[in-house]
């Protein structure tokens, strides 16, 4: 497995278990939508550590 893709694995789950929409992750945390879209859809090669981080 690639690392995107257990970002995105991760990411996931965590929303599941606190039952968050990618919508409430964003307003909090301040990450864009878009950004927080192409982890999960693992459109990008490797994400920062900052946006991890938030």
């Amino acid at each position: 497995m690639l690392l995107n893709q257990a970002v995105s694995k991760r990411l996931l789950e965590l929303l599941g278990e606190r039952k968050m929409t990618q919508y409430q992750l964003y307003m909090k945390s301040g990450v864009p939508k878009s950004t927080i879209g192409n982890i999960i859809n693992c459109s990008y090669d490797s994400a920062k550590l900052r946006i991890l981080h938030e």
